[in-house]
């Protein structure tokens, strides 16, 4: 997944976070008028979603985000982010990705564990993705919610 389009590559660097906070604004409005913690799940077709808020400050939220496949395949394994969101500065940042943590802005590559040179970017992106697709498939109305809100 590359995201080099040039069109891009001319916008603030800021943007995928910026974008990603709309798109939690829009999809997930539960995540922002409530005050505790809580933990949604919803399945639609062959995926089970559940958005636990794992920490609530005054300005900042942590999220965690996990999509499982119900046909488990060693070729598709299930999603898993832990996102940081700053209320006060409207951005949505990826501090987790399939358990690995403290992602580096840049990496040298080739490097031992094989991460893309921007792998911190590469997962914003791919929650901008996830978040794009998520709109098209409206896991709030077609799914059916399976665990109740905490």
């Amino acid at each position: 997944m590359s995201h080099t389009v040039k069109h891009i590559r001319q916008r603030s660097p800021m943007w995928v976070y910026e974008k990603n906070y709309a798109f939690l604004v829009r999809l997930m409005p539960f995540l922002f008028e409530n005050d505790g913690y809580v933990r949604v799940c919803a399945k639609h077709l062959n995926a089970e979603l559940e958005i636990t808020i794992l920490e609530q400050c005054r300005y900042t939220q942590t999220i965690q985000i996990e999509q499982v496949f119900t046909q488990e395949s060693p070729h598709l394994p299930g999603l898993s982010l832990k996102v940081r969101i700053y209320h006060d500065a409207q951005l949505a940042e990826v501090i987790s990705y399939q358990g690995r943590t403290r992602m580096l802005p840049k990496y040298s590559y080739p490097n031992k564990d094989m991460f893309h040179r921007d792998e911190k970017r590469q997962a914003n992106y791919l929650l901008n993705d996830w978040l794009t697709t998520m709109r098209e498939v409206d896991f709030s109305h077609e799914g059916e919610i399976l665990c109740p809100e905490i």
